[in-house]
């Protein structure tokens, strides 16, 4: 057993990411206990590629087998929607966790504050990544250019 009695406390080292989008890959994707270790949970890791932020990780958890039907539904549409991003068919509602690993994508990342008011990042949704690089090509990358989007012109304060 060690004992830390009388240390400082010391921050991560890791800011928040800003919110935007990036280029991402899929390390990890697993079942895991709950917090609560009542059930398992769907639970990625994704690892930035660039253009900035470049190796930093996400982790996020979907709970596909909570009792809050309503969450259940939520976190079942969530994993339609990134295997949409990454053409793997969902038609026999069925998915192979191995079919995710690996895989490149773009991330829009978000913020948001917990109830202590500690900052955090959250994965707000995958895309897939060579749409993403078609519309790179072309000089234009996203729509509204809000915090949700990724204008990509210098002095934004969106990194990507």
């Amino acid at each position: 057993m060690i004992d830390l009695t009388g240390s400082d406390d010391i921050e991560t080292g890791y800011d928040v990411i800003p919110e935007g989008e990036y280029n991402a890959l899929v390390e990890k994707l697993e079942w895991k206990d709950n917090y609560e270790k009542t059930h398992k949970v769907l639970s990625y890791q994704v690892r930035i590629t660039g253009p900035t932020y470049k190796n930093r990780v996400l982790f996020a958890q979907y709970d596909l087998n909570t009792k809050d039907e309503a969450l259940r539904l939520k976190a079942i549409n969530r994993v339609k929607r990134m295997a949409a991003a990454f053409s793997i068919p969902t038609n026999d509602n069925k998915l192979d966790e191995a079919s995710f690993v690996n895989k490149q994508c773009n991330i829009q990342v978000s913020t948001y504050k917990t109830k202590e008011g500690v900052e955090k990042n959250s994965i707000y949704y995958f895309k897939p990544y060579k749409l993403i690089e078609a519309k790179k090509k072309e000089g234009y990358l996203g729509g509204s250019h809000s915090p949700q989007s990724s204008a990509g012109y210098e002095g934004d304060s969106i990194p990507f």
